[in-house]
C-alpha cells in the first residue's frame, strides 16, 4: 500500500515477500498508529528509500526477491540519513544474527514473530530516531550560534573619521547597527562628559554650575 508522502516518524516501510507475514505486520502496525508502506521485494523497497522523506523506520526480511535484506541494509547505510532497521527472518543461528548486524541492521527478530516483542523493539526504534532528531536539532542550533559568534571575530574595517564599519556585503553601516544585527546586544545612546563639553558647551556649563561638589566626612581615627 503506497501513499504520496513519507513525512513523519510514524511512517514505516515493510519489505516482506511472505504475504501472510506481510499482512500481519500491516495489521499490527496500523493498530499502533503507523502509516505502513508494504512491498514484497527488496528492489521496490530500495526505490521507496531513495525518495525524499522516505520512512525512517524499516522492517526487512532477510530472504526476498530482488535485493535481499543484508544487501539492502548496506545500501541504506550508504545514505546520508539515519534509518532504524529491524531485520526479520526465520534464521536463528548466532552466525546469521552477527552477519545481519554487521550488514547494518539495528535489531534482529526471528520468526515466528512474538507480537509483544515486536512492539517493544519498534518502540526502541522510535526512541532512537526521536533522540537522533533531537540531537540533530541541537547540533544545528549550536552550529548557527557558532556562525553567529564568528561574525564578530576577525579584522573589521572601520572608517577612521565617521567610525562606520564595512559589512560582508561591502556596505558601510553604523557600528551599533552592525553589532546589534550580529549579537544580542542593544545600544542606549548617551553623552560622555568630553563630548558634552565639545558639542554642547552651553549645556555642559549649566550642568557644571548646578552640580554641587561632593563632600565627604572625615573618617574618625581610632
Amino acid at each position: 500500500m503506497y501513499q504520496n508522502s513519507f513525512n513523519t516518524l510514524h511512517n514505516i516501510l515493510v519489505a516482506e515477500d511472505e504475504s501472510v507475514t506481510r499482512m500481519l505486520f500491516i495489521t499490527q502496525l496500523s493498530k499502533l498508529g503507523f502509516s505502513v508502506f508494504a512491498v514484497e521485494d527488496g528492489t521496490k523497497a530500495w526505490e521507496i528509500l531513495q525518495t525524499e522523506d522516505a520512512p525512517r523506520l524499516v522492517i526487512l526480511d532477510w530472504s526476498m526477491p530482488g535485493i535481499d535484506g543484508p544487501t539492502l541494509c548496506g545500501l541504506i547505510r550508504g545514505q546520508k540519513i539515519y534509518r532504524y532497521i529491524l531485520m526479520v527472518t526465520a534464521r536463528s543461528r548466532k552466525e546469521d544474527i552477527i552477519s545481519g548486524l554487521n550488514a547494518g541492521a539495528d535489531d534482529f527478530l526471528t520468526k515466528p514473530v512474538h507480537i509483544g516483542e515486536f512492539h517493544a523493539r519498534l518502540r526502541v526504534g522510535q526512541r532512537l530516531l526521536e533522540l537522533e532528531e533531537t540531537l540533530g536539532s541541537k547540533i544545528n542550533q549550536l552550529s548557527a550560534a557558532l556562525e553567529h559568534v564568528k561574525q564578530l571575530q576577525g579584522m573589521l574595517p572601520i572608517c577612521m573619521h565617521c567610525k562606520r564599519v564595512r559589512n560582508d556585503q561591502q556596505i558601510w553601516e553604523r557600528i551599533e547597527t552592525y553589532i546589534e544585527q550580529r549579537s544580542d546586544a542593544t545600544f542606549s545612546h548617551a553623552l560622555c562628559n568630553e563630548c558634552l563639553e565639545t558639542y554642547y558647551p552651553q549645556e555642559a556649563k549649566k550642568l557644571s554650575s548646578t552640580s554641587e561638589p561632593s563632600t565627604q566626612k572625615p573618617v574618625p581615627s581610632i
